[in-house]
């Protein structure tokens, strides 16, 4: 069987373990925050092209 890859059930996922760790959205330190929509972003993303341009670009020093 073929896993198909749902944005919908993905950014749930992501959203659901994050609320699983913190009672509020208040709690989330900003390096979480940070990293909740990094990974929002690229589950978000049209392409592969798009999403590795976005981490290749916020991972530059």
């Amino acid at each position: 069987m073929a896993h198909s890859f749902c944005v919908f059930h993905q950014l749930k996922n992501v959203s659901k373990r994050y609320y699983e760790e913190f009672s509020s959205i208040e709690e989330i330190p900003d390096n979480d925050k940070i990293t909740y929509n990094e990974i929002s972003q690229l589950i978000l993303s049209d392409t592969v092209i798009s999403a590795v341009a976005h981490i290749q670009k916020n991972t530059r020093i």
